[in-house]
């Protein structure tokens, strides 16, 4: 038995909770591959496969994690704090190596606009620079994302979220998640899919989610082919659980992630 990744177990407690009398049970051990994650358990008996699909941005990920994965990043000889939003394709690695003498020459002179250009060619959308700080040399990274992508007006409906839906699962890149519960040959076929902070999809899906009143869709996902329901949830404590299936949307509160 594998251990379960923590939106895997959290979207495990989520259908629990909004499916009394519904177990899950781990199907995916490792032993062949594409495997769909869960089963759904009522009364003894298998009747649902469920596949859990993180919809996460993952070159902004990998941007944002890429200087921590050394802990903090310091520079001898930079003076004071600098933080640096960067675009999600900005190549960390030549960041590291390029950047220090460049912002050491706008330390010294702040209207260098060669070096601003400089930066700005390795992928630096904008900085900030502290003269005062705990910790001299230090540099901090964001990544800067799209206007669409992390703000916006308040949706009356949730009906941004079923357009992205309904165009995100039928690319390509989604037909291996679809094929395991195709495989499954089960009654009932879940698609559920948690959104992290840092997520693929925009402020205009996924607004819905975050908000505690946050307005069910008014129409219908269209589906592939083979799965019969799907789970909708934000990774970040606010909000509720949206679903979709034959009964059409229906709503749960979410439960506080488990510790695993």
């Amino acid at each position: 038995m594998t251990r379960k990744r923590t939106e895997e177990a959290w979207a495990a407690a989520c259908i629990e909770a909004a499916l009394p009398g519904v177990t899950i049970k781990c199907h995916d051990d490792n032993s062949r591959r594409s495997m769909h994650d869960f089963d759904l358990v009522r009364d003894g008996v298998v009747f649902g496969a469920c596949e859990v699909t993180t919809v996460t941005d993952r070159t902004a990920l990998e941007t944002w994690l890429a200087p921590r994965k050394a802990g903090c990043w310091t520079e001898p000889g930079v003076a004071g704090a600098w933080a640096l939003a960067l675009t999600p394709t900005c190549n960390v690695n030549e960041l590291r190596r390029l950047a220090p003498p460049l912002i050491r020459r706008l330390a010294a002179d702040p209207s260098d606009r060669d070096a601003t250009s400089s930066l700005q060619a390795l992928g630096v959308v904008d900085y900030f620079h502290s003269p005062t700080t705990s910790f001299p040399g230090s540099i901090y990274t964001t990544v800067e994302r799209a206007p669409a992508m992390t703000g916006g007006f308040e949706s009356e409906n949730g009906d941004g979220l079923v357009r992205w839906f309904d165009e995100w699962v039928h690319t390509p890149a989604q037909e291996h998640n679809i094929d395991k519960l195709r495989a499954a040959h089960r009654p009932e076929a879940h698609l559920f899919l948690p959104f992290p902070a840092l997520s693929s999809a925009p402020f205009t899906a996924i607004d819905v989610l975050v908000r505690d009143d946050g307005p069910l869709p008014t129409v219908a996902p269209r589906m592939p082919d083979g799965v019969t329901h799907v789970w909708f949830m934000s990774m970040l404590t606010a909000g509720a659980v949206f679903r979709w299936g034959p009964s059409g949307w229906e709503r749960s509160p979410k439960p506080r992630p488990p510790r695993i």
